[in-house]
């Protein structure tokens, strides 16, 4: 059958039109296909990396952390007016009435309350070798062995002569609490040998803490996102660190009212997302442990990247290790909703703009590489912080290491030769390297939380000259160190400002100005102005370059290599955070080879009550357009 000329021309127009659409649509799909791949590929290895990096720098606070306390329990220990009043109680029968009746118990109470109060522990404890309680804090305590019923290990390995530190677990006695005293309330010991006059051990020096405090506060420093959440927990599955979602499962049932999550979460897998009102298919106690619980409890380390339930029900992906040494494991999760999120709306992006073909592909593109950039952006970012953070901790840690190595070999007495005045210097050195590395963490922790959460001001009337008289009283030691000649021209200007904050401030623009400065002179100046006052830093060192002077004032900013001058690149961006929390804003006037002055303008009252997330919540270009650079005059 023959079709008329017009029908078969139509027709292989149209067939002609399909094969090139096909000839077109075919490799965009094919593209697409590929891209999205490429894409999701891409951004799991990152997620996987980001959360090993978490969860390794969480696990190497925690062991710093960890150290501290036991070597600064270690020094106590070695008190001489502390060993005496320990070798006359052991004198005293091993009965309760007798031990805290002993004149010698009020004297060993003398001894170790202020250090109880000074590093904010929550009590003590001096226990006999055959686990007696000689002395405490908890009178309830003294003359049982309640502590080496507890937690053993603890005191054997004490007694052997190794500082010791244990997993939070309950009291066996009541303990006070910031809401009074509890029983069966979550503490955790550090202890540490005591030696008597021929250097064997004749007791145990214990500091008890809350761990609910500082200990929980080093491992949420791996928090990320809105969900994500870095805890420890212990062999038995129990979460021992605060849960970021405690109000969320008192809510659901798993923790009373007011009831803190610390031994009271088990890492179980509820079978249902009890945030959506799931409900268990099992009673709590038969449920089994997490996916993650699981595999780090049998000592591996690993990551899951496909998606678990957590303890909530509440599907997650997470990274985890376990360290026999503390005997307890680290998790850092996040939700797969907000973990996937960017990638999901890459995946809806890229299916809709195919749609739109030409013009869509065109479209689908840009944003891609949009995206592309906006994740090597965060990528480096991270490189950048990783790499900066690991240069300025390896310097302290190394000398830490070295100088302990070295005091360690004196004390043992295969090293005669150092001195006692020279033991002493290594242990100044020690205590002035502990100190740098607790400002470091300091410093990037109080940037990350003022970027998470703003900064709330405690306003008062405040003379900003007096503030700045005390920031220099304060820097007297690093201007004298650098050889900086300050002068200071002040007028006397009050103003409704948190004073502690504009110290913060001022130090860190003097800081500033003595690193780089090349030890020539400095001048701060401080004037009035119509409701509102001018204070400028200047100094005549290495100077700023003009594309530089955009960037100083962010996280991790830095003029020059950080490997020559040191520092994470934080304290400008606190001085941007604190001045803009007031209502105000710094500027910069800097040229190559000529010097810098910072200048800060502050209204003296605040103009309007604002929230209290005013600063640090911007975007990088909201930042570069506040904290505006003006050029060299």
């Amino acid at each position: 059958m023959f079709l008329p000329a017009a029908e078969r021309s139509r027709g292989g127009r149209r067939q002609k039109t399909v094969f090139l659409l096909l000839a077109f649509l075919v490799p965009i799909g094919l593209a697409a296909w590929w891209t999205l791949q490429r894409v999701e590929l891409f951004y799991r290895r990152n997620l996987q990396d980001t959360l090993g990096a978490v969860v390794s720098l969480s696990h190497e606070g925690l062991l710093l952390w960890a150290e501290d306390r036991k070597a600064d329990v270690a020094s106590w220990a070695q008190s001489e007016q502390l060993r005496q009043a320990v070798e006359a109680q052991l004198d005293v029968p091993r009965e309760s009435e007798p031990l805290k009746s002993s004149p010698v118990a009020a004297q060993i109470r003398q001894i170790l309350l202020p250090v109880v109060q000074l590093h904010d522990y929550s009590g003590y404890a001096v226990i006999a070798p055959d686990g007696t309680t000689l002395a405490s804090d908890l009178d309830a305590a003294v003359g049982l062995k309640l502590l080496l019923q507890l937690d053993p290990a603890l005191i054997d390995g004490a007694l052997k002569g190794k500082p010791q530190m244990d997993s939070p677990h309950r009291s066996l006695v009541s303990v006070p609490t910031h809401t009074g005293s509890r029983l069966a309330h979550p503490i955790m010991f550090v202890a540490a040998p005591i030696r008597g006059a021929q250097g064997s051990v004749i007791a145990v020096l214990v500091f008890r803490l809350a761990p609910e405090r500082e200990f929980s506060r080093v491992v949420h420093l791996g928090r990320t996102g809105g969900t994500g959440e870095t805890y420890a927990f212990n062999r038995s599955g129990q979460m021992v660190t605060s849960s970021r979602f405690e109000a969320q499962l008192q809510e659901v049932g798993l923790l009373d009212p007011g009831e803190n999550s610390i031994l009271n979460i088990e890492l179980r897998d509820p079978g249902a997302d009890l945030t959506q009102g799931g409900v268990p298919t099992r009673p709590r106690i038969q449920q089994p442990l997490t996916r993650m619980a699981a595999s780090a409890l049998t000592g591996n380390a690993g990551n899951n990247l496909t998606g678990y339930n957590d303890y909530r029900g509440v599907p997650v992906v997470g990274s985890w290790i376990w360290d026999d040494d503390l005997g307890m494991g680290l998790a850092t999760e996040i939700d797969v909703a907000e973990a996937f999120q960017p990638l999901r709306d890459a995946q809806a992006l890229v299916l809709g703009l195919l749609l739109l073909a030409v013009g869509g592909a065109l479209m689908m593109a840009w944003r891609l590489d949009r995206r592309a950039q906006a994740l090597h952006d965060a990528l480096t970012l991270r490189d950048d912080f990783l790499t900066l953070a690991s240069h300025e901790l390896k310097t302290p840690l190394t000398v830490l290491q070295l100088v302990t190595q070295r005091l360690v070999a004196a004390i043992s007495g295969s090293d005669r030769t150092l001195s006692r005045e020279r033991q002493k210097e290594l242990a100044t050195r020690i205590i002035r390297h502990v100190q740098r590395l607790n400002k470091l963490m300091e410093a990037m922790f109080e940037v990350a939380q003022f970027q998470a959460e703003g900064l709330t001001l405690q306003r008062e009337p405040v003379d900003l000259a007096q503030v700045v008289q005390s920031a220099l009283r304060q820097l007297r030691p690093e201007i004298d160190a650098r050889s900086g000649a300050i002068t200071a021209n002040l007028e006397s200007v009050v103003g409704m400002w948190d004073r502690v904050r504009l110290e913060q401030m001022v130090v860190h623009l003097l800081s500033n100005a003595l690193k780089f400065g090349e030890g020539k002179p400095i001048e701060i100046t401080l004037k009035r102005g119509l409701g509102s006052i001018q204070l400028s830093v200047q100094d005549h060192g290495i100077g700023i370059e003009p594309e530089a002077q955009l960037l100083i004032f962010e996280r991790f900013g830095h003029v020059v290599s950080s490997r020559n001058f040191g520092g994470l690149g934080l304290s400008l961006c606190r001085v941007r955070q604190i001045v803009e929390a007031h209502g105000g804003r710094v500027q910069v006037r800097s040229a190559p080879g000529a010097g810098a002055t910072f200048i800060v303008e502050l209204p003296r009252y605040s103009r309007s009550v604002g929230s209290p997330r005013a600063a640090g919540a911007g975007t990088p270009a909201n930042a570069r357009a506040r904290a505006s650079s003006v050029p060299s005059t």
